[in-house]
């Protein structure tokens, strides 16, 4: 195994996108205790937002993964996903070497079903969108082919290409990794962060509850380690919104007419509750240049104190995601069901609170209730089961583990 132990800090090697600070911000706080690296885009020409300062590696720069472990001498790996055929070539070297890999969950996650129909809806909104989506991130066949053969891997080259010509064919790589499951394609151990958000993993990897730690949602601990500062402000409605018009992953929901007039009914409700709105932006809509002049209404983009914006709200109102969670949990909450999916049924099946219909909806059917998402066992078992603050320390004794 090569190895850095000698050194203060073990090498921790991540392909997470630090082009998302939310996606990286467990990691970043784990850089007291690890020397972190990443490993993201194929080349330099890809990287368009770098939010880190931690040395930052391309996969061009290797000619296969021997090469690149050499380099790097990590100690472990944690994967932002094993989806691609050079993270899947990674995990072969590493393994190969006896270096530790794990899969970080990053977000709300879901079960087999609800991602089929996430990807079809996907498929339908890109025949009739026009050209524009952002490139996939480049591969590198030969990276790939030199790092099995130089392995002996003759048979999992062979598994790693049918595995990523099914999801081509398919176009869906959740079907194809549940159809050709092999454990190249598969890391030591999985953090995750409830059992509920394990499901995925459970159903495609046919992993059993040994192989996962859970930790709880890092982004969940500062709410649980502060309180709502004192604001003088106007009392607000909070919308956590979604990119359902416009985004660069193809999952179109709606026109941007129907979006702004979404954000006006929205703004009128608010106003007669005494309230103004805010909107909390998803990062893909940041630099959308359609976002209407509404009076009384806030666009809400980076934030420094997300915590802080959900906290000092009167209510808040949007849509499956992850920062939803907190919402329901802390305040009186509100959701918008913009396509079938299995959070939505939960919500309305243990009546956490109101779930209307985006698409069909009218002001008078929005009727905020007084409850709210902790004092809901249901909800708190299934999507927040720690309240002790302590999911980050976890994530840090859960790796720790994985270098004894």
């Amino acid at each position: 195994m090569i190895s850095s132990m000698s050194a203060a800090r073990p090498v921790l090697l991540t392909t997470f996108g630090y082009q998302r600070k939310v996606w990286i911000e467990p990691i970043e706080k784990l850089r007291d205790v690890f020397d972190v690296r990443y490993i993201h885009f194929t080349r330099a020409e890809e990287e368009t937002v770098r939010n880190t300062s931690a040395p930052v590696y391309y996969w061009n720069e290797f000619t296969d993964a021997w090469m690149l472990l050499k380099t790097i001498k990590p100690d472990l790996i944690l994967f932002f996903g094993l989806d691609s055929g050079m993270a899947i070539a990674l995990n072969f070297a590493a393994k190969k070497m006896n270096i530790p890999t794990i899969y970080l969950q990053h977000g709300l996650y879901s079960s087999f079903k609800d991602y089929r129909n996430i990807e079809k809806l996907t498929r339908i909104a890109r025949r009739g969108q026009a050209a524009g989506l952002s490139p996939k991130r480049a591969s590198s066949p030969r990276f790939i082919i030199d790092t099995f053969k130089k392995g002996n891997g003759y048979f999992s080259l062979l598994l790693t290409f049918i595995y990523i010509k099914l999801g081509g064919i398919l176009k869906s790589s959740y079907l194809a990794a549940r159809l050709c499951p092999f454990r190249v394609r598969m890391p030591d151990h999985y953090i995750c962060f409830t059992h509920r958000n394990s499901l995925i993993h459970r159903q495609i990897d046919l992993i059993d509850e040994k192989q996962i730690s859970y930790i709880g949602f890092p982004e969940m601990d500062v709410y649980f380690n502060t309180s709502a500062n004192e604001s003088q402000q106007t009392p607000y409605l909070l919308l956590i919104d979604q990119p359902l018009s416009e985004n660069t992953f193809g999952n179109i929901f709606t026109t941007i007419d129907n979006h702004v007039r979404f954000y006006e009914k929205v703004a009128r409700f608010a106003h007669r509750q005494g309230c103004s709105l805010k909107i909390k932006l998803h990062p893909e809509t940041y630099k959308a240049t359609w976002l209407p002049d509404i009076e009384g209404v806030e666009y809400v983009r980076d934030v420094q104190q997300v915590e802080q914006l959900i906290l000092q709200a009167s209510a808040c109102v949007g849509f499956y995601s992850t920062l939803i969670i907190p919402a329901i949990y802390f305040k009186p909450s509100l959701l918008f069901e913009h396509m079938p999916h299995s959070f939505y049924d939960f919500i309305k099946e243990h009546h956490v609170c109101p779930v209307v219909d985006y698409y069909n909806f009218n002001e008078n059917d929005l009727v905020m209730s007084n409850e709210k998402g902790n004092r809901n066992n249901a909800f708190v078992h299934s999507f927040v089961p720690f309240s002790d603050g302590r999911s980050l320390q976890r994530l840090r004794d859960s790796v720790m583990n994985q270098l004894s």
